[in-house]
């Protein structure tokens, strides 16, 4: 009984040390740190763009199954959990990568230069590199832009970890920066 008190209390120590050294997100550079001069209450939210043309790089059959992955990245774990995080604000969301925000926006979140570092099956964790704007669409001048590196590290047990799954939680840690910043 000892041994196996052991041998679990160790995994538990390893599985704790291991994610306390990995953040869920980190902001490599930041600038315009004009967002707190101004409460938004109508946001929009641009498309996550991962790269239609990365379809062979991740493992998929044709790019209309990876364009279907990229859709569901952004609909099923970036927006629901912004939804979720920023209850009381009013939120709209890019359908398409090329959505303009609606009339009655004050702030518009949107993405550029984003890379993906799969690091599948092999290693721990994937990252999703992207500058995040925020963009005061009164004035159309940026009050925020941070570049960011999101993992995909998640705090879920019953985590997806196919690649759409390891994106998808990286999505998710993208929504965890967005929330923070504007709760």
């Amino acid at each position: 009984m000892n041994k196996y008190f052991i041998k679990v209390s160790s995994l538990i120590c390893a599985f704790l040390l291991l994610t306390s050294c990995v953040s869920r997100h980190s902001i490599e550079r930041e600038s315009n740190n004009n967002l707190s001069q101004k409460t938004y209450s109508n946001i929009h939210v641009g498309w996550l763009d991962l790269g239609e043309g990365n379809w062979t790089t991740f493992g998929y059959d044709s790019k209309e199954m990876w364009n279907e992955a990229i859709d569901r990245i952004n609909k099923d774990c970036l927006q629901p959990y912004l939804k979720e995080q920023l209850q009381g604000k009013a939120l709209s969301f890019s359908q398409f990568k090329d959505d303009p925000p609606p009339n009655g926006s004050d702030l518009y979140v949107w993405f550029s230069n984003t890379e993906i570092e799969g690091n599948w099956p092999g290693g721990p964790f994937d990252y999703i590199y992207t500058t995040v704007h925020f963009t005061d669409v009164q004035s159309n001048k940026e009050a925020y832009q941070a570049a960011i590196k999101a993992s995909s590290m998640s705090l879920n047990p019953g985590a997806n970890y196919t690649v759409e799954g390891r994106l998808g939680s990286t999505a998710y840690n993208i929504g965890l920066m967005i929330s923070d910043k504007l709760r």
